[in-house]
């Protein structure tokens, strides 16, 4: 394992020279309300000194549970990730909860969420001890630095090269995981055959350059030859472990304790971490003992000149000094004021401050003599209350001012807190306000039930004796309880949960499978002057579990202090509420904004949550009518989702229920629909379709070359169709996964839709798309497309104009079998002739009813053609004869006759098809009515050139107004 162990880490060499200085700082500042001893405080008295922000405890639920963290295990409580903020208005980022779990360092984050344990193991670890900051001179953490774990180990025995040895731990955050900061080894060669124990980090400080860690050091059951052995046969003590290389990290050189302050004892220390206290700038550590009656070994130290002996009990206190261990007081033997006939009791000191009535806090060390029950250990427990410098100032029996005398056999729970609060909290004389702290004890434990159990406040105060209500003329000690209640459980933890207008602390008790707060009432109130002095704020019970622990800490940085609860089977974390417990990622709500999504699709709603939690979700649709979210017509979309990670994807799809709808999905809790998490941002589900570009709609088209654009929408496969002449659609081209804007290029057979009867030849065709995609089906409404018949040659001839007929040719045309000829003479064409296609010719006979532009209209149906022409119109009223004509000016010469009803001035010209003059033959010369006329044209210009063979006109116009035009052709 060991071999497997520094394989890995070496791989981590590089990263690890520099992992060090990126555990120790960040940039949010973690809440300060931590947890960082077993016991809470460096005192040891369960007491959380940060003030909750105001909550009530009532709304106190089960935020999260995990079951990564579980059972008889040592739980703390500190910034070990350097998480970011839960929530960018929660006050501070969040503390994480370390624990070890079959050998494996576990940590779950402030959210609930169980990071990567490491992936090899620490051998020999049982427990973390302490949580410190390498930058800190304190027992308290700078606000941004982020801690080290301190592992404490079973006792073990290592032949190989006889070391002891425990670990420093420390977050690697690109791992995701705990790694390996330092090893602390101690070389036990020098006491052989005593070379097995356990070493127990306790604390943890900047001094200079150096990093100091204090360890508890102990042997269960040593040998030992010698009555007064000159040097300590076994190692049972403190141990200082100073380190000034802070960048190299395991597994490069070891760190060993100073042999100069190490300090050597007789009885066994390290069942409970030693309660340590800052005072006057130096660190004081009163140590826990517990003799082993079987040996009598008086043993040494080198920091002391008195001895300890195996088998006897003491008052132990030293002083940290810069780097350095001394005595704070001679080893006081407590013998003489234990019970009498006790064997093997437990010396547990407890730092404590309390104030004496002269409105002073002053230091005092609580003992808290205790018996097990077993292994020898018997007697009767109690408390006994000494100065900082180690004077007695409670003893048993005493008349003024004796200890405190507990229960047989039980082991104390003890915590400090303000729990009767302000001092207008009062009922004078005999209970006047207690100012600072009082001491707060159960003869239960998480150790041992004992029966008879009770709820203690106790309190020191000199000066005047407070009397009791009863019996009269009777009064309490100076070192008394104010009330006691029977009560199963123990105190696991004292702080002001609510932080309300009282100031009181609050108490947090333990009882098998019931969490339970109490609180101290008014001493002025009815209840507690008939004996119930204590009143329920919040009970949990967790059935079928055992607590094993429960603390108080702001664990997720809202600055709401929580309650972290450890049971046989899981972590809970119980508190107030966070907000948005569950907030949307995507699609992310924006004012107005509407994000849309097509039939078919896969709306990822992406879920961040604040926590681990057990509440399980619902996705509601809330569609939008109006303008309002209609909530009445709502439905869920997602049912009974399990939050089990720190990101939840929910898939949506878009489905019938939500096709063509606008609204929002509101995420609301499994059980209480009214408790809304978050919502989405709006959107819209739009179905397949397709819109029409207008643009093309203004636009005439033959039907073989038609052009239609569209806006395609959320298809997946787009048809166009269009009505056919049996009123039945009909697919004209479809297109797979059609891009937004697509154009369509249709030809389609004749269809006779075309009124050849009007001025204009209007035909129109309807259109209409279908679209489809995963099953569903948009029919759009039909549109008309505008088409018109496509033009063919008609050729014009006039051979013989004396005739006034007018003749027309064609080319024969494909699939084509008659011809139509229409005229319009007003309104609208009428049909004239219709010719098979083979005659290829049509003579048109003048009348004279015909106007002089006369339209003319050539169609063949069947090929959907037609071709307009507008030919003049010859009328014999004026003039009488043109010929020859056609004529050829090279041997002919054109000869025009007319004649007036009315005399008038005449003008003749010669105009070409483009309206020129081409010749003037006579102008405005004066003629006589009744009288033929003739005027001669030779076929040459002005210039006398000949013209070019075509078609001309003569333009004879009268001074009254009446002119004539009359075609001619020149060869």
């Amino acid at each position: 394992m060991i071999a497997n162990l520094n394989r890995f880490l070496s791989s981590l060499l590089t990263f690890l020279l520099f992992f060090f200085s990126e555990l120790i700082c960040q940039t949010q500042v973690a809440s300060p309300a931590v947890w960082l001893f077993p016991n809470g405080t460096p005192q040891g008295t369960r007491y959380q000194s940060i003030l909750s922000y105001p909550q009530d405890l009532k709304n106190f639920i089960v935020k999260w549970k995990n079951n990564s963290i579980a059972g008889d295990v040592q739980i703390l409580v500190g910034n070990i990730i350097n998480d970011a903020k839960i929530d960018e208005d929660f006050p501070y980022a969040p503390n994480e909860i370390v624990a070890v779990v079959g050998g494996k360092i576990v940590v779950v984050d402030g959210k609930g969420f169980a990071h990567k344990s490491n992936s090899f193991g620490f051998p020999y670890i049982r427990n973390v001890s302490v949580l410190f900051d390498t930058l800190s001179n304190t027992f308290y953490p700078n606000p941004t630095s982020s801690l080290l774990i301190g592992l404490e180990t079973i006792e073990f025995e290592n032949p190989k090269d006889m070391l002891l040895y425990t670990y420093i731990a420390g977050y690697d955050s690109k791992a995701d995981t705990v790694a390996l900061i330092k090893r602390l080894i101690l070389d036990m060669r020098e006491y052989k055959p005593n070379v097995y124990g356990s070493i127990k980090p306790f604390f943890g400080r900047r001094y200079g350059k150096d990093f100091l860690v204090f360890a508890a050091v102990n042997t269960i059951r040593p040998e030992a030859k010698e009555t007064d052995p000159v040097r300590a046969p076994f190692l049972r003590g403190l141990a200082l472990f100073p380190s000034n290389n802070v960048v190299y990290t395991f597994p490069m050189p070891d760190i060993t304790d100073n042999p100069n302050f190490r300090v050597t004892l007789g009885p066994e220390i390290s069942f409970t971490s030693p309660s340590l206290f800052y005072s006057s700038g130096n660190f004081l550590c009163a140590v826990p003992n517990y003799p082993t009656p079987n040996l009598n070994c008086n043993i040494p130290s080198i920091v002391s000149l008195e001895r300890t002996n195996t088998a006897k009990s003491y008052l132990l206190s030293y002083t940290f000094v810069n780097d350095q261990i001394r005595q704070t007081f001679p080893p006081l033997e407590l013998n003489s004021i234990l019970d009498n006939n006790g064997t093997r009791q437990r010396i547990k000191p407890i730092f404590v401050t309390l104030n004496n009535s002269y409105n002073s806090d002053s230091v005092y060390i609580l003992v808290a003599e205790e018996y097990s029950g077993i292994d020898s250990s018997m007697g009767i427990s109690r408390l006994h209350l000494f100065d900082s410098k180690g004077n007695a100032v409670t003893l048993p029996n005493d008349s003024l001012s004796p200890s405190f005398v507990g229960l047989s056999n039980h082991h104390w729970s003890i915590a400090v807190g303000n729990v009767d609060g302000k001092s207008t909290n009062n009922f004078l004389p005999y209970y006047p306000n207690n100012p600072g702290n009082e001491i707060v004890a159960t003869y239960s434990s998480k150790f041992r039930m004992v029966p008879g159990n009770k709820l203690l406040v106790l309190r020191y105060r000199e000066g005047n004796p407070i009397p009791k209500t009863s019996p009269p003329y009777s009064y309490l000690f100076p070192f008394d309880t104010i009330c006691t209640f029977s009560i199963s459980g123990w105190v696991a933890a004292v702080n002001d949960l609510d932080k309300d207008t009282s100031g009181k602390d609050e108490i947090v008790l333990v009882n098998g499978s019931q969490l339970l707060v109490l609180r101290l009432r008014d001493y002025n109130s009815f209840e507690f002057k008939i004996g119930k002095p204590f009143d329920t704020l919040f009970a949990k019970e967790f059935p079928s579990e055992t607590i094993f622990d429960a603390l108080i800490a702001d664990v997720d940085g809202d600055a709401k202090n929580d309650i972290v609860v450890l049971t046989n089977n899981y972590l809970y974390l119980i508190g107030s509420p966070l907000p948005k417990l569950i907030e949307v990622q995507t699609p992310k709500y924006s004012d107005n904004i509407v994000q849309e999504f097509c039939f078919g699709d896969t709306i990822a709603v992406v879920l961040n949550s604040k926590i681990k939690t057990t509440t399980n979700i619902n996705l509601r649709f809330i569609p939008e009518r109006n303008g309002l979210f209609d909530y009445k017509a709502s439905f869920f979309v997602a049912n009974n989702i399990a939050i089990s990670s720190k990101v939840v994807q929910v898939p949506i799809v878009a489905d019938n229920r939500l096709v063509g709808k606008t609204g929002l999905i509101y995420v609301e809790n499994s059980l209480d629909s009214s408790e809304v998490f978050d919502s989405t941002a709006i959107i819209r589900i739009n179905p397949p379709s397709a819109a029409v570009d207008s643009s093309y709609l203004q636009q005439w088209f033959y039907l073989d070359n038609i052009q239609i654009g569209c806006f395609a929408k959320c298809i997946d496969t787009l048809y166009l169709e269009y009505l056919n002449t049996n009123n039945k659609w009909e697919l004209v081209d479809k297109r797979i996964n059609p891009s937004p804007s697509e154009m369509f290029l249709v030809s389609l057979p004749c269809m006779q839709i075309f009124d050849y009867n009007g001025q204009e030849i209007n035909g129109k065709v309807d259109f209409r798309f279908v679209s489809t995609k995963d099953g569903f089906r948009d029919t759009s409404l039909p549109f008309n497309v505008r088409v018109k018949p496509r033009n063919f040659l008609v050729y014009y001839d006039s051979s013989n104009t004396i005739c006034c007929s007018k003749i027309f040719r064609w080319e024969r045309l494909t699939g084509c079998d008659t011809i139509e000829i229409h005229l319009n003479l007003g309104a609208q064409y009428f049909k004239i002739a219709a010719l098979p296609i083979e005659q290829s010719q049509f003579v048109l006979e003048q009348k004279r009813n015909y106007p002089d532009l006369l339209p003319l209209r050539f169609i063949c149906r069947k090929n959907c053609l037609a071709v307009d022409t507008l030919i003049y119109i010859s009328k014999p009223s004026i003039i009488n004869t043109v010929a020859p004509n056609p004529f050829n000016p090279k041997t002919d010469v054109l000869e025009i006759s007319y004649i007036l009803t009315n005399d008038a001035r005449v003008s003749v010209k010669i105009l070409d098809a483009a309206n020129r003059l081409v010749k003037e033959l006579i102008s405005s010369v004066q003629r006589q009515s009744n009288t033929y006329y003739c005027e001669y044209w030779d076929g040459r210009n002005y210039d006398g050139s000949l013209v070019d063979p075509g078609l001309y006109y003569i333009f004879l116009q009268l001074s009254d107004g009446n002119q004539e035009i009359f075609p001619i052709f020149v060869k």
